[in-house]
């Protein structure tokens, strides 16, 4: 089960009448964790939340609509993860680091989920919390770029880069690739170890134990 799921679903049990709304979502959380995408059914989440099939209506006209709030919730989980401290001592390239490292290890605690927050649910809104999660990211590719560790170049051009050299990590060792080609190690590994590939002066002075412990 992910690691929002197990949170979810305590709040689910806690539901009293007046909360429906973020009952349902927690729901729709803890469903998506324990069973996956392709079980998922506002059905099956009303049944967890103890009401009707037709109350969820009241609130989301449909399934995607509950997936969409579902992906925002994703989203302020992930910006909350990002905007932990980081110790006092990191540098640039060790915070770019340390954030890639949370990024990674959030979606493999919350794979399903994570899946959801990519399926384009929030595209078009001024608000999208998916855009204000990035903020962090920017932030630590510019004291980057500051210190000469990322490639020059206009802020967002390179932010955008280096997520998706990111993201494609995390992808690839949510679906098993680095492990059919024998690179073994948890998604702190795989990041600290792969990501320098792709930007050769984004090392970090710290081991990769203290990475791992740190982040």
């Amino acid at each position: 089960m992910d690691a929002a799921a197990r949170d979810s679903q305590q709040s689910v049990r806690g539901y009293h009448h007046g909360s429906l709304r973020e009952a349902l979502i927690d729901g729709a959380v803890e469903l998506l964790g324990s069973r996956g995408a392709r079980e998922f059914s506002l059905n099956e989440v009303a049944r967890r939340a103890g009401v009707s099939s037709g109350a969820p209506y009241r609130h989301f006209e449909s399934k995607d609509a509950l997936l969409a709030a579902v992906a925002e919730r994703g989203y302020v989980l992930l910006t909350a993860e990002a905007t932990r401290p980081f110790p006092a001592d990191a540098d640039a390239g060790t915070r770019l680091l340390l954030l890639c490292i949370r990024y990674a290890r959030f979606a493999v605690a919350n794979s399903e989920l994570f899946a959801t927050m990519f399926q384009n649910r929030l595209s078009g809104r001024l608000d999208n919390p998916g855009l204000r999660s990035f903020d962090p990211f920017i932030a630590a590719v510019r004291d980057a770029m500051d210190a000469g560790l990322l490639p020059p170049g206009r802020l967002d051009q390179v932010a955008v880069a280096t997520w998706s050299a990111l993201h494609g990590i995390t992808v690839i060792y949510l679906n098993g690739g680095y492990t059919a080609l024998g690179v073994e190690g948890g998604p702190e590994h795989v990041v600290a170890t792969m990501f320098p590939v792709y930007f050769p002066k984004l090392t970090a002075a710290w081991t990769e134990h203290k990475l791992a412990h740190d982040a």
